[in-house]
Order: C-alpha cells, then sequence, then structure tokens
C-alpha cells in the first residue's frame, strides 16, 4: 500500500470511527419507557409541532386529549413509547397490532368523545374534508387485508424539532421492533406520505427494506416493511435499546402493556 494509500485508509477509518462514537454517545443519552396518561399534554405537542399536516392533528387538540393518545395508551392491542434525552420527552411512537380496526378500536374505547371530536375538528377546519377521503381510503384498504395475529404496524411517530439528529427516532424504531419480536411478531409495516423523505431514510436505515408506493385518493404513499424473523435489519439485532439509561431491564412489550392498563 502507497503512503497515500495509506493515508486515505486511516482517514476514513477515523472517520467511520468517529461517526460510530458519536453515534453511541447519542444513544446512551437516550431513555425509552412506556407512556402514561400523564405525557399526553406532551404527546400532543411533539405531534402538533413535528406532524403539523397530519390528519389527527388537524382534526383538533380535542380529538389528540380526549381521544387517539388516551386510546392508544390504554389499549392491551397497541404499546406507546417514549423517548426521554436531555431535557426530557423528546419524542414517541405507537404500535399496533394487525392493520385494520383503527376507528373500531377509538370508538369503542372513547365511544362519546370520538364522534364530537370529530365533528368539532370537521367544523372548525373545514379544510380538512378532502384530506379525510385518503384517510378513509386508507381504512378500507387495511380493514381489506386478512386479520393476522403475527403482523403489527408502527402507527406513528414524532420526534419534537429540539431533539431531532440525536438519534431518538432510531431508539424507538429499534426498541418497538426488539419487542414486537420477542412477542412472536414475523412482520412489521409502516405507512407514510412519499414525500417524507427523512422518514423514509430513517426506516430504511434501521430494517424496513421490503417496499411498495401506493396510491389513496390521488396521494401517494409508501409502504415498508421489515421481516422481524430475521437477523439481517438493524432494528432486530441493535443491542443495547433493551435496558433503560440507568442499566435496569426494561419489561417486555406484552407485560409493561398490561400493567400500563391496570394501573392507568
Amino acid at each position: 500500500m502507497t503512503a497515500t494509500g495509506r493515508e486515505h485508509f486511516w482517514e476514513s477509518a477515523s472517520v467511520v470511527d468517529l461517526a460510530t462514537v458519536r453515534a453511541a454517545r447519542r444513544a446512551a443519552g437516550i431513555r425509552i419507557r412506556q407512556a402514561t396518561l400523564a405525557d399526553i399534554p406532551k404527546l400532543v405537542e411533539i405531534h402538533r409541532e413535528g406532524m403539523p399536516d397530519d390528519f389527527m392533528v388537524r382534526l383538533g387538540s380535542v380529538f389528540q386529549r380526549k381521544v387517539l393518545f388516551p386510546a392508544m395508551i390504554q389499549s392491551e392491542d397497541t404499546c406507546v413509547y417514549v423517548a426521554e434525552h436531555r431535557f426530557g420527552v423528546g419524542g414517541f411512537l405507537i404500535t399496533r397490532e394487525g392493520y385494520g380496526g383503527v376507528v373500531t378500536q377509538l370508538l369503542s374505547s372513547r365511544p362519546v368523545w370520538f364522534p364530537v371530536s370529530c365533528l368539532h375538528g370537521a367544523l372548525t377546519h373545514p379544510s380538512i374534508l378532502p384530506q379525510m377521503w385518503g384517510v378513509l381510503a386508507q381504512l378500507k384498504s387495511r380493514n381489506a387485508e386478512p386479520e393476522d395475529c403475527a403482523s403489527a404496524e408502527l402507527f406513528l411517530m414524532a420526534v419534537a424539532k429540539w431533539a431531532r439528529r440525536e438519534g431518538l427516532g432510531q431508539a424507538l424504531v429499534q426498541h418497538s421492533a426488539r419487542q414486537l419480536r420477542t412477542r412472536g411478531a414475523r412482520t412489521y409495516r409502516v405507512l407514510f406520505h412519499s414525500m417524507n423523505v427523512p422518514a423514509d431514510r430513517l426506516y430504511e436505515h434501521t430494517g424496513f427494506t421490503k417496499e411498495r408506493v401506493l396510491c389513496f385518493a390521488g396521494q401517494t404513499w409508501r409502504q415498508r416493511e421489515m421481516d422481524l424473523r430475521g437477523t439481517s435489519g438493524t432494528a432486530v439485532v441493535g443491542e443495547g435499546m433493551g435496558r433503560d439509561s440507568e442499566g435496569g431491564s426494561v419489561p417486555s412489550e406484552r407485560e409493561a402493556c398490561a400493567h400500563r392498563k391496570v394501573t392507568a
């Protein structure tokens, strides 16, 4: 190897090592835990700040505070994770078993607040009505698929602006994938708008390799899927996120969700 080649080799190695060290330092300061009802105000804030164009955000804070987050936190088929870093909760992620039944889940959990909050959102922001057709098309597509107890979806994820580029999104995906795998899930799916390039890069990097493009009411969406049975995905084999920052073991998703439902 020539002198120039050796210099290039060590320079490249230094860059890789530095990037690895920085990623490890970021991950070391992140703690993943189960969300509680006390976290709802912060979850609403992060959701509205991080995803201002999301249909559920445009429905209004009443829908988020009274329906969306309480139903998801207290459901046995759903788990809500929050990522704490530096100044507190900086992001969250919601997983659901299966792909369909979202409306049924919300309606059965909040039979009064669900229709009231949806009507309030439509009257307050009538511009969301065209967007509603795309949402209905998505729901119809989800419900048309056969239910599979070994499948799960990443229903919603958002990271606060101040906490971005700190590894919270990757830590949340890795942790949720590992918990789903311990419960016997074989596939992990996520659906997002095709224009969301940062999300696409994150999902691809964390193991959502299989993809297809879908169209709902004239809007293009991208669906990615992770095979939880293999060991090639970053989210499946990533180590160090199975424990919190204090070294304590993080309970399994089933244990944590069951405990949360009883104590909520």
